[in-house]
């Protein structure tokens, strides 16, 4: 058994948990059955096996996770109030490039992301996204990384005892699940309520705050691990354990990948 190199695999590392990829360049031959896994453990160290080759690899960052508090990738707070951090600069024509494409690319225009608050953390290079309640208080913050390093590819800020989860949209008769808020987001401004998980697991409590305020309820998380799908499968399940009309949106990666159209053609194509 040989040793991946860390530029094999890191850049793959989930923020938590295990994502399956396909192992560019495996000895063993042409990977195109994801046989590379890739998991993030709890103190920050990525660790890595391809079920192809048989090769290896680590890479310990915990100690970097330990020594930086900012670091951390979730900090909850027991305060009753967030802050943002000082120094965000919300106005875009303060914001990079590589923040500026990102959003782009992710089909938000500037000024949708202005409305929503987003603005750029030039101490730490990184994007900054907040989540509002419906009394419009801030509750979470998440900052996502610029620079093409190791660092944690998203940072959360949140109220410890304070729900997260409620939608963002014009209030209609769907609903969207999915796991980021830039996805929620260009959800909402094609006309669907939308509730941002910021990762792939949602209580029984988040959900009964759903149930019963929409005709229909479509889980639709990235297609990017067999975990993924199973937390997929465990939310919907539950929900209709509620009463709540629930299906799943599968085969798909994040809404934040696809244009508008096809956005609307993919929910009226699962909603038949």
């Amino acid at each position: 058994m040989g040793r991946l190199r860390t530029n094999e695999f890191l850049h793959q590392a989930p923020d938590s948990g295990t994502v399956r990829v396909n192992h560019d360049e495996c000895p063993a031959g042409t990977d195109t059955r994801r046989r590379l896994y890739v998991t993030r453990k709890e103190d920050g160290n990525v660790i890595a096996y391809c079920h192809n080759c048989s090769n290896s690899g680590f890479h310990g960052s915990a100690s970097r996770f330990r020594c930086d508090p900012v670091a951390r990738t979730l900090v909850e707070s027991e305060e009753k109030e967030l802050v943002m951090p000082k120094d965000m600069r919300g106005d875009r024509n303060y914001w990079p490039r590589e923040m500026i494409t990102w959003l782009i690319e992710c089909g938000i225009p500037l000024q949708i992301a202005e409305e929503y608050g987003i603005c750029y953390d030039a101490k730490r290079h990184r994007v900054v996204i907040p989540k509002l309640n419906r009394e419009g208080r801030l509750v979470q913050y998440q900052s996502r990384r610029l620079a093409l390093d190791d660092s944690p590819k998203y940072l959360t800020n949140k109220l410890k005892h304070e729900h997260i989860h409620d939608p963002i949209g014009p209030g209609e008769s769907t609903c969207i699940i999915v796991e980021d808020m830039i996805s929620a987001i260009r959800l909402a401004e094609l006309g669907y309520d939308a509730v941002p998980l910021f990762t792939t697991t949602m209580t029984s409590e988040s959900m009964l705050t759903l149930v019963g305020r929409y005709d229909k309820i479509y889980v639709w998380l990235d297609n990017d691990s067999v975990v993924v799908d199973r937390q997929a499968d465990i939310i919907c399940t539950g929900l209709r354990l509620l009463d709540q009309n629930a299906q799943r949106i599968m085969g798909f990666r994040d809404p934040k990948h696809y244009s508008n159209e096809e956005i609307d053609g993919i929910v009226e194509e699962i909603g038949g």
